[in-house]
């Protein structure tokens, strides 16, 4: 018997009234992992818009905005076929 077959037959010996505290503590569980889920999301969008702003405002890659640096152009090189 797996651990979620011992926790439906545990629940099913319950009080409808303990069954439903036991469907508010899940469906808090629910809300805590999608509220933590979400924040992750904002903190991974914060970080890479940092680290963006961080590398386009950074004055050691202003060297990168001198026409001199711009040694190759499209017609340089050849295209790369990254299908295997």
């Amino acid at each position: 018997m797996t651990t979620l077959e011992m926790a439906i037959a545990k629940i099913k010996k319950l009080s409808t009234e303990q069954r439903n505290e036991v469907i508010k503590f899940v469906e808090f569980l629910e809300f805590k992992l999608d509220k933590t889920d979400h924040k992750e999301r904002e903190l991974d969008e914060i970080n890479e818009q940092t680290w963006l702003t961080a590398i386009s405002t950074n004055p050691s890659f202003a060297f990168l905005n001198d026409p001199e640096e711009d040694i190759y152009t499209q017609e340089d090189g050849k295209p790369v076929n990254y299908e295997r």
